[in-house]
This record gives C-alpha cells, structure tokens and sequence, in this order.
C-alpha cells in the first residue's frame, strides 16, 4: 500500500533522470533490509541428506506459467497474434507435462519441485485457488485505480500515493487484529474481510459514479477496503500452512506464493482487457471514469469469487488440529 506513495516520491525526484522508471527503486533498500534481517534472524536448517535440483520441474513450470501468462499480458495490446494463441493452447499441455515429470520424480525417489501429495489435504487446494483469486484482484485494483486517480483525475504520482495511503491505513488497522480474530472464529475472519472489502467497493462505485464528486467522497470506502484486505490476507496463509506437514512447508510455501505472483499477472491481464475495451467504447472526458466503474464490478465479481472459495477452507477445530 505505502509503496505507492514511496514510489510517487521517487518519480517525483526523478533520481538518475529515470522518470516513472525510478519507482522500481523502492525495491532495492527493502530487499537488502530484508537480507541482512534474514542472515541474522533466521535459524539454519538442513534437509536430510542432499536432494539434488529439479532443474527439468522448474523448468517445465516456468515454461507453464510463461505459456500462460505472457499471451494474457501482451496479446490484446498486439493484436492477438498467432504466438500468443499457440502459447494459451501450450500452457495446459505443459502443465500436464510438469505434473507427469513430478509423478515420476516422486516414484525414482528423487526431490520434486512440488508434493503432489499436498493436494490431497482439502486446506490447502482450497487455499491455493483462494490465494490466486483473492490476488487476481489485488494488483489488477491497484492498477486501474492509479490509472483512474492519475489520468481520470489528473492527479500527480506523489498525490495519486496519498489517496492510496488511505488504503494502508485500513490495511494496516485490520491485519494487527486478524490474528486474533482468526484465532476465534478461524476461517470467518477471512470471510469477514472480504465482506468488508465488497462494501468497501460498492461505496467507492458510488462515489465515482456522480459527477462533480470530490476524492474526499472515497475515503470511508478505502478505509472499508483497506480493512478488508488486511483482515482477508493476514490469516488466510496461516491458514491452509496449519494442516501441512513440517517437511513439505517449503514446497506449500513456494506454491503459495506462485498462486501469488500468478494471479496478480492473470488479474493485471484480466482486467486490462475490460479497461481498454470501455476506454475504446467511451468517448470524451467520462472514459477512464467510465472503465474504472467497469473495472471495480470486475472486482466485486473477484471477491466474491473469494469468500466463497474461503468456504471450503477448515473451520477453526480443523484448522487447530
């Protein structure tokens, strides 16, 4: 959320004359902070024995998600060439060529990538689509709504960021109280907050949706979506890792935070395709308000989509078992 009035600072420096290029540079303290934390904080463990790469998985996953990803992100801008319809058609058949490769890894005794054996604990397949539906429509919020205050509204990134700082503000209020709040009425809290974060878009859809209407009429609706994402995102990881076996964290952690960086590339292309397509539909000054408003119903349809994928999800007993 603060990373993007950090970033709207660092465009406005304009350090080493990179223009809107800087804001990638907020990148660079936190991830040495993050370094340097982990080399003195993080205890050292060692897997038994030494499994070697599953240089062919990676491989194959990164070729799968490629596959997938890359047409939805540049096809519509280009035209739906024939590459990027020939890549959608590859993608499943690579992920199929992934799950095979792993099955057999898993049976010679080696180390694969990804414990197939996880999808068989309800918590976590339930978790993993929750996770990539809830991101779906996270970073896709984040874009069209920076679009809509920056060229909608005509707002500078500096003053873009501070609008978004009423996000973080929510964001963090609500995460600070889900823990306990999970722990009380376990997976509800995620539902809580996805309750939270509709009514929280429905506000902001009325407040773009008059004329004249001040940015100061946005506020109660990003507080009420700041809240629901914190109470949606801080619980849902612990979660579906309570039921995981010890020593298949690290591959649940790693697909958790695929299913991450997936739907946050899958909603960017989602709702890119429906922004453009009422921006292209919409003449005059109402276009970027027009295919905002379209964009936040594509939101809701997301969230929605979320709460009741969280109810496959183990209730609290389950949860603590």
């Amino acid at each position: 959320m603060f990373g993007q009035l950090i970033g709207g600072l660092l465009i406005r420096a304009d350090l080493l004359g990179l223009g809107w290029r800087a804001c990638f540079l907020v990148n660079l303290p936190i991830g040495l902070a993050a370094a340097l934390a982990a080399a003195r904080l993080l205890p050292e463990s060692k897997a038994p024995g030494r499994p070697r790469p599953d240089l062919l998985g990676l491989l194959l996953v990164t070729a799968a998600l490629t596959a997938l990803c890359l047409p939805l992100i540049e096809g519509r801008e280009r035209g739906w060439p024939l590459w990027s319809r020939l890549l959608l058609a590859a993608g499943p058949l690579l992920l199929a060529a992934f799950t095979a490769q792993q099955r057999r890894l898993r049976l010679r005794g080696g180390s694969p990538s990804l414990d197939l054996t996880l999808f068989r604990e309800r918590a976590f397949t339930a978790g993993l689509v929750a996770q990539l539906v809830f991101w779906a429509s996270m970073a896709s919020y984040f874009l069209v709504f920076a679009l809509y205050l920056q060229q909608g509204r005509h707002l500078a990134p500096i003053s873009s960021g501070l609008v978004f700082s009423v996000l973080g503000l929510g964001y963090v209020a609500a995460s600070t109280t889900a823990r306990h709040l999970a722990a009380r009425i376990g997976r509800h809290a995620v539902t809580t907050g996805a309750v939270l974060r509709a009514a929280g878009l429905l506000l902001e859809l009325w407040a773009v949706s008059g004329e004249g209407r001040s940015l100061w009429w946005l506020v109660p609706g990003l507080l009420l979506d700041g809240c629901g994402m914190g109470l949606s995102f801080a619980p849902l990881t612990a979660t579906v890792l309570a039921r995981v076996p010890a020593a298949s964290a690290g591959s649940a952690g790693g697909m958790l935070t695929t299913g991450l960086q997936v739907g946050n590339a899958l909603g960017v292309a989602l709702i890119g395709l429906v922004f453009y397509r009422v921006l292209a539909d919409t003449p005059g000054p109402d276009a970027v308000p027009a295919a905002f408003r379209a964009c936040l119903l594509y939101v809701l349809a997301a969230t929605a989509l979320f709460a009741l994928v969280v109810q496959a999800l183990p209730g609290r007993k389950a949860a603590g078992q």
